[in-house]
């Protein structure tokens, strides 16, 4: 009961917050006042707003605020292993279409259960096998989407495969790309709601009453919690549908940054992650890195973004989104491109 009565307050004090910006906001800026009428209509399907809640100052983490990964590439001339956890709408099918087609990777793309238990052994074998013979080639294996086992739950098994490796002296790189939270969002709302991709997620008209409505509590903690299948679940019942909560989001960061060599951002993913990856794959300079953004590749789409929404809508997503900001300013300030730049030359 206690904790009942606990949401209904945090509820409350958001409701007047939404309330008093509104006003402030159609005050300043001469909006009507159909705006506010929208928005207290609005605040009622979402969920509780997590600005309500404490958010991370970084000193609880494992790893110091102020620390920065000291990373070391190794060298994949002799194969190994590479491992992507690709959060959705991050930039992972880029690195993807480029890679599947390098005559030395191996790139198996777990993007559900059944691939992800029937391939799974191979990274197993990699580990365990690996300098038999004069085979060269990398191991290049992506988690994502659909129903493939969370970072989550995955933890323990990617804790035993570094494990394992280094006892075997194979080289091996984990990674993955994270991406500011208002345009992680948008691009969400483009892919999920506006296109007709994929029919788990209601498709609907690119308005911003609906851009709210379907937007998705903290979205990438969420998913490195749970997967996509919680991505498609919380609009059922979003106001009560709490699928990730500041503690867990915090123990998802620390393992983060344990299990991953490089955590690159999508914002920098053209200057950054893929320089890095060609230098790990000795790509030649004439090798060509295409773009793939799959939402805005269907010539027919009208990208929905910032210039589409007021101040206002901007506001409620980033409450929406404490502990995925949380996430992304943390891990972006521990992995600096700068300190393994020299490395690429």
């Amino acid at each position: 009961m206690t904790n009942f009565i606990g949401l209904l307050q945090c509820f409350a004090t958001i409701l007047l917050h939404v309330v008093k910006t509104a006003g402030g906001v159609a005050q300043n800026q001469h909006q009507d006042q159909s705006s506010e009428v929208k928005y207290s209509a609005l605040s009622s399907t979402l969920p509780f707003p997590s600005s309500t809640l404490s958010s991370s100052s970084g000193n609880d983490h494992q790893y110091e605020a102020s620390s920065v990964c000291e990373l070391v590439l190794p060298s994949m001339d002799s194969g190994g292993l590479i491992f992507f956890l690709h959060i959705p709408k991050t930039g992972g099918t880029t690195i993807r279409r480029n890679l599947e087609k390098v005559e030395r990777v191996k790139y198996i793309f777990a993007k559900n259960f059944s691939t992800y238990y029937e391939t799974s052994p191979l990274v197993e074998q990699t580990i365990i096998q690996h300098g038999r013979g004069n085979n060269n080639t990398v191991l290049f294996y992506e988690i994502h989407a659909t129903t493939a086992p969370s970072f989550y739950k995955l933890r323990g098994k990617l804790k035993r495969w570094r494990t394992t490796a280094k006892r075997n002296n194979v080289p091996v790189f984990f990674f993955s790309l994270i991406r500011e939270p208002v345009a992680y969002s948008f691009s969400h709302f483009n892919f999920f709601h506006i296109q007709e991709r994929n029919p788990s997620f209601e498709r609907c008209n690119a308005t911003e009453t609906n851009f709210i409505r379907k937007s998705v509590f903290n979205p990438q903690c969420q998913f490195l919690y749970r997967g996509e299948p919680s991505l498609r679940g919380q609009n059922t019942n979003a106001r009560y549908n709490f699928t990730v909560h500041e503690h867990i989001c915090h123990v998802i960061q620390n393992d983060m940054v344990e299990l991953m060599d490089w955590i690159g951002s999508t914002e920098y993913l053209s200057i950054e992650t893929i320089p890095l990856l060609s230098k790990l794959l000795n790509l030649p300079a004439s090798f060509k890195w295409d773009n793939f953004r799959v939402g805005k590749n269907d010539p027919e789409h009208i990208y929905f973004d910032e210039k589409n929404v007021s101040s206002l809508a901007l506001q409620t997503i980033r409450d929406l989104n404490i502990f995925d900001t949380d996430l992304y300013n943390n891990v972006t300030k521990y992995y600096k491109y700068e300190r393994i730049k020299a490395q690429l030359k």
